[in-house]
């Protein structure tokens, strides 16, 4: 008879001194992190990067901000659809900082909401948006370096465009406050305060698996619809939602790396075995393409990588 044991999202823990390039800790994490993202898209970060004072920190910030009057927030824009201040009825709203891996991102955010200055709120934004892009990065080097081609990693690097995202959900009772999809960036990495609330599919069918960090310096990484398509279909988009049955309000960060210009799959990730499945796209296009679709819709649409540019 088989395992009846429901599938767990993996647990990596990332808080080892030891954790550099080359060195066995290193290429074991490695191995642990290409595993779950093969297999279910995401996995738990655990480190210990995020204090208790920095958690708490952060979210009293986070409150603050979504405090502010609702012409204050406005004034947070974008040329792109859904990359200023979002608001959906009275159960959730968000707000976003572009070119989030730069201070002065943040500090420009900051004087746009509080232009007497909030040196506290951009003090801890900033640092939180630097440990998740340092874990990021770490994640980066270490798919690239497990797949025989981190010779690309430095590049890729340093061609991601970051964008930070607040997110606020109301308290509610069973409502889907935000629906199942996978994102349309390279990665994303989570953070959140008490409320659970995401749920991920780590399988191919309906069954749905909350989120419930073992710590409060615990993340999620997502892998998500591009880095899919980097990796010709080795690595699984991780397929989530999030459902609210709380009294009591879900406050989010999400951190998500898009790529400038071009993404194509290495000629070394092309074999008998894996024939090559996307051509090379701009993900920005793509992007753009799918927001299109969202705001035509009124809704939250799936738009699969395989649409846009598969063979």
């Amino acid at each position: 008879m088989g395992s009846l044991t429901e599938p767990k999202i993996p647990v990596v823990d990332f808080s080892k001194e030891e954790l550099k390039s080359g060195t066995q800790a290193w290429l074991s994490t490695s191995k642990q992190v290409c595993s779950a993202l093969e297999e279910y898209g995401c996995f738990i970060v655990e480190c210990n990067d995020v204090s208790l004072d920095l958690h708490n920190k952060i979210f009293e910030s986070a409150k603050e901000l979504y405090d502010l009057p609702t012409e204050v927030k406005m004034k947070n824009t974008s040329e792109y659809p859904f990359r200023g201040h979002v608001a959906r009825a009275s159960v959730y709203e968000s707000l976003n900082i572009e070119d989030a891996g730069h201070l002065e991102s943040t500090q420009k955010f900051t004087s746009l909401m509080w232009p007497d200055g909030n040196a506290r709120f951009c003090e801890n934004m900033h640092k939180i948006a630097s440990i998740m892009r340092r874990l990021n990065e770490m994640v980066i080097r270490m798919v690239f370096e497990s797949y025989g081609v981190e010779k690309y990693s430095d590049s890729h690097i340093g061609s991601i465009d970051y964008l930070l995202r607040f997110s606020k959900y109301q308290e509610a009772k069973d409502h889907m406050a935000l629906p199942i999809h996978s994102d349309n960036s390279f990665s994303t990495i989570l953070y959140q305060n008490h409320i659970n609330g995401l749920e991920v599919q780590l399988k191919d069918d309906n069954k749905w698996t909350v989120y419930d960090p073992p710590s409060r310096s615990c993340f999620i990484y997502f892998a998500a619809e591009a880095f899919k398509a980097w990796s010709n279909n080795r690595i699984r988009p991780c397929v989530h939602r999030v459902f609210m049955n709380v009294n009591d309000e879900r406050y989010t960060l999400a951190l998500f790396a898009f790529q400038k210009g071009e993404i194509r799959v290495p000629d070394e990730l092309v074999d008998d075995e894996h024939p090559l499945k996307y051509k090379p796209f701009n993900h920005l296009d793509y992007l753009m393409t799918h927001l299109k679709q969202i705001y035509a819709s009124g809704k939250k649409v799936d738009y699969p990588i395989e649409a846009y540019c598969g063979i």
